[in-house]
């Protein structure tokens, strides 16, 4: 147990874009994680072969319900970063270069985006961002 709250988790990439699903669904009802704030960080190291389709019946063993995982039927990094997407408070755009299926989702996506920031001036850009999720 942590024995504090987080106000904000922050998510980078593909390799752990199963998490704010998780904090979403199994998590929702612990007060430790209640009022804490999801972000997705996305980059752009897209991969091309699918993941195992083994990965959907994982997911479901834990009891997550299927229409939020209905696209890793076709296990692509593009659908798993929807899941990430769509299970997440904020999305910011860790590289220049997303992909294009990636930019469209996110044209429908209600929650607020931080758009690339580059090396040498992105620490201001995102103190603003977590103050303004938080507010």
């Amino acid at each position: 147990r942590l024995n504090w709250s987080p106000d904000i988790i922050h998510i980078h990439g593909w390799m752990a874009a199963l998490l704010p699903l998780y904090f979403q669904q199994i998590y929702k009802n612990d007060p430790i994680f209640q009022n804490s704030k999801i972000i997705t960080s996305l980059y752009g190291n897209e991969f091309d072969t699918p993941l195992n389709k083994n990965m959907l019946d994982k997911i479901l063993f834990d009891e997550i319900d299927n229409k939020l995982i209905s696209a890793l039927v076709n296990p692509t990094y593009e659908n798993l970063m929807k899941i990430a997407i769509d299970s997440s408070d904020a999305i910011i755009k860790g590289s220049e270069n997303i992909s294009s299926e990636i930019n469209d989702y996110l044209k429908n996506y209600k929650s607020p985006i931080l758009d690339f920031q580059p090396s040498d001036n992105f620490s201001e850009p995102y103190l603003e961002f977590y103050e303004t999720l938080l507010a």
